[in-house]
């Protein structure tokens, strides 16, 4: 329906390349490769994104989202997710091609490899030549940041950035311009909740070694492949760890995240006809960063079920400890997990 000229698994001409790299992975999965809800003009993208790499010249032009630990902070996991969702669509509207520089304190590519766009690419600009743009500027309102990209003349700009509002990208004359064609008045309507969620689908797919992860998790959790279950998240923000984060969430606001999960498991349960049947409610799995968060909800409520990790931070957290690396898989298996 979005594009023409499909092989006989559905999978786009110009993406044949990421196939066959997804396959020699040995990642036999491949029915979460395409989103059938991706609208026209994101997959569009993808293949001007893809044509561009296949014949790369003086005039192609570059964003590419970098983080070097040793100079800044660059946030923790979501705020770095954030900032590369809010520069991927930056580079969408300027016609540019969106690339991800992400290795400390670990690769990226460790956790999460491309999906629908070669992002790893890495241009044959000298970094001497490029602009360096950082989070400051970034927050400056996006039609300012639109226009200082569309007219400026350096081909790789590199950007670091944390944060992402799509209401302000959505409604911006820039999207008007860019959606006009497909029909679409962005400013007319509320931005989709699905923006995120596009975005990180087009770029991100789950790495062999987070996937392998994932199923050493679910094995410890009781999961079998296909049960349906009920996550929680609680930041608890405990300075124990030695990250000095201010508290995010009190111990005793645990009995109201525990009421939010059982109410969803009876969500599940009349949702769901064969779990139903047997009267059991479903597993409640629960990610935090306080062990003790974890044992007073195990002791609140015994279908709660959590996995005992490394707990490791990406921006305040030691990539040269024991257990680092470990940690940094554990907190994305846990992440696709939620």
């Amino acid at each position: 329906e979005f594009i023409t000229g499909t092989s006989v698994n559905g999978v786009p001409e110009w993406a044949a390349h990421l196939q066959d790299k997804r396959t020699s992975l040995g990642v036999t999965d491949q029915k979460h490769i395409w989103d059938p809800d991706l609208p026209r003009w994101l997959l569009d993208y993808t293949q001007f994104h893809a044509e561009a790499l296949a014949n790369v010249t003086d005039d192609t032009s570059f964003l590419m989202y970098t983080c070097d630990p040793k100079k800044w902070r660059c946030g923790g996991t979501g705020d770095r997710l954030l900032g590369m969702v809010q520069l991927f669509y930056l580079a969408l509207l300027t016609g540019r091609v969106f690339l991800i520089g992400s290795f400390g304190p670990f690769p990226l590519t460790d956790t999460v490899v491309e999906n629908l766009i070669q992002w790893s690419f890495m241009p044959d600009t000298p970094m001497s030549d490029a602009r360096m743009i950082h989070a400051v500027y970034m927050r400056e309102p996006a039609s300012l940041q639109l226009s200082k990209l569309q007219e400026d003349p350096v081909r790789l700009v590199l950007a670091s950035c944390n944060w992402f509002h799509p209401g302000k990208w959505w409604q911006s004359a820039a999207m008007k311009q860019y959606l006009a064609k497909y029909g679409i008045d962005p400013t007319a309507t509320a931005p989709p909740k699905q923006l995120f969620r596009w975005a990180f689908h087009v770029l991100f797919r789950k790495s062999t070694a987070v996937q392998l992860q994932m199923r050493t998790m679910k094995d410890e959790l009781g999961l079998q492949h296909r049960d349906r279950y009920v996550g929680i998240h609680v930041r608890i923000g405990d300075k124990y760890q030695g990250w000095g984060h201010d508290r995010r969430t009190p111990m005793s606001a645990l009995g109201a995240f525990l009421e939010c999960g059982q109410r969803m498991q009876q969500v599940v349960l009349s949702d769901d006809a064969e779990t139903a049947n047997d009267g059991h409610r479903p597993i409640m799995f629960v990610a935090s960063d306080s062990h003790a968060a974890k044992a007073r909800l195990a002791e609140m409520d015994n279908t709660t079920r959590s996995v005992d990790i490394v707990l490791f931070h990406t921006d305040l957290s030691s990539p040269h400890v024991d257990g680092a690396k470990v940690g940094n898989l554990a907190l994305w298996a846990e992440l696709f997990l939620l």
